[in-house]
């Protein structure tokens, strides 16, 4: 499962939600964003989180960054919620527990984050945490896919392709694939080229 969130800035134009980039954002001041973060400010609240479970300009906290992602997800911010969901499925630095995973990923997916849908939809696929449903699964990563997210073309790629839940169809699969390369899933690049390349030489 993926965590790609990072940290989101404080301008004084407003507020920017960094999410799924390939660049790296400098981790904000520890200090001052404790200090937000302890007056009630959900997004400082996810900051230090992120600062602790990545170890940021603070010692790495699992435990901390746990408490901080959760004050932030209570106040409904869905970057800490998943990152929540990630870290119960993950067994990252917390307990294993995937009922909760899927509570996170359901709250953070129903307010639209690809990356809580996708991993939604492989939580459904493999019946951890919840009553496996490949129908579900297909919904979750449609709805991630149609915001262009990689990883979820990927995952209705493979569920074509081994017709999982669905008639198998190598055409649609491809086809998944196709737009999971183009939306910048590394696996979906491979397993294209090779398709293609496999096709080519029959």
């Amino acid at each position: 499962m993926l965590k790609k969130f990072t940290y989101i800035l404080l301008l004084t134009t407003g507020l920017v939600c960094i999410n799924n980039q390939s660049f790296a954002v400098e981790a904000p001041d520890f200090q001052q964003t404790k200090q937000l973060a302890e007056k009630g400010d959900a997004i400082a609240q996810f900051n230090l989180g992120l600062m602790y479970d990545n170890g940021d300009n603070v010692q790495k906290d699992s435990f901390k960054a746990l408490e901080w992602y959760s004050k932030a997800a209570d106040q409904g911010l869905v970057n800490a919620q998943s990152n929540l969901g990630s870290m119960y499925e993950n067994d990252d630095g917390v307990p294993l527990d995937y009922k909760k995973a899927v509570e996170y990923y359901t709250k953070a997916a129903n307010q639209g984050d690809a990356t809580a849908q996708t991993n939604l939809g492989i939580m459904y696929s493999n019946g951890k945490g919840i009553s496996q449903s490949y129908q579900k699964a297909e919904e979750y990563f449609l709805k991630a896919a149609k915001q262009g997210y990689g990883d979820a073309y990927f995952n209705l790629a493979v569920m074509y392709g081994q017709g999982k839940g669905v008639q198998r169809d190598f055409k649609k699969a491809d086809e998944y694939m196709k737009q999971g390369c183009l939306h910048q899933n590394k696996q979906a690049c491979e397993f294209y080229a090779a398709r293609q390349k496999d096709m080519q030489s029959h």
